[in-house]
């Protein structure tokens, strides 16, 4: 199956935003930003549809979307009461601004539902180059601000009375969060990221006890689901946003068992 070059590039689509939202994953839940991730999802479909309007790159416009959007939610949400309330209102602008550029877009259907849903089988070799240069950026970064960001995590209070800076980590994080959000977009959609960037983790929260091993365990997890679902696909002719979804659904319930037994 690998032997077409577009099950090639998907492969490298797969593993990279599998990696990448496997990593962000953990540390979204750790920071309780799911609801802040499953916003830029969709905001995500906002910038592809306002990037088709202007003939440019949906990725691109992406990109710029939940950056800004994330930019919008660390200014407004800078304590953990505030944060929910950001999100929402940001989300609202933004999936209104993404419904007018719908309105006004008069290509084809199918490439609305494949920013909606994914399609993972046409990334082309230009979009795994920047899906490259960007987990490489976020992994960077990630190392640098690991240890305050942490700390920060699991001890706000104490962290801002030694000097962390919680709310500019928070505003870095969650920049980082908008980019890991248009990678996973790219496989799985824009409705979909939470299937890689939530499920991974929290089948890992389940099984793990420590830091390390469950960062690795949810990187495994997520890499090893979506070449499953990708060999699924090709085999089974269903979409592979589909596919994943069902594992990590399936793998996800009996990490619930083995966690109670």
């Amino acid at each position: 199956m690998f032997q077409y070059d577009f099950m090639q590039h998907a492969l490298w689509a797969i593993l990279l935003a599998a990696f990448l939202g496997g990593l962000m994953g953990y540390l979204i839940l750790l920071r309780r930003l799911a609801f802040a991730a499953h916003g830029l999802g969709h905001i995500s479909f906002t910038g592809a549809t306002f990037a088709l309007l202007v003939n440019a790159s949906p990725m691109l416009g992406q990109f710029a979307a939940t950056g800004l959007a994330a930019f919008l939610m660390g200014f407004l949400g800078h304590t953990l009461q505030k944060r929910d309330t950001a999100v929402a209102m940001v989300l609202a602008v933004m999936l209104g601004l993404g419904v007018l550029c719908l309105h006004y877009y008069v290509g084809s259907a199918n490439t609305a539902a494949s920013l909606l849903f994914g399609d993972v089988l046409g990334v082309s070799v230009p979009q795994l180059k920047i899906m490259l240069l960007a987990t490489l950026l976020v992994v960077g970064i990630v190392i640098l601000i690991l240890r305050p960001l942490v700390f920060n995590s699991v001890a706000g209070q104490l962290a801002s009375a030694k000097g962390v800076q919680s709310r500019g980590i928070n505003m870095i994080f969650l920049l980082l969060v908008a980019i890991a959000v248009t990678l996973v977009a790219q496989v799985v959609g824009a409705l979909l990221v939470f299937v890689l960037l939530v499920g991974p983790a929290a089948i890992s929260l389940n099984w793990t006890r420590s830091f390390w091993s469950g960062v690795l365990v949810s990187i495994g997890i997520a890499i090893a689901l979506g070449v499953l679902s990708l060999v699924v696909a090709f085999y089974g002719n269903l979409p592979v946003s589909v596919d994943l979804t069902g594992l990590v659904a399936v793998v996800y319930l009996l990490s619930l068992c083995v966690r109670r037994v």
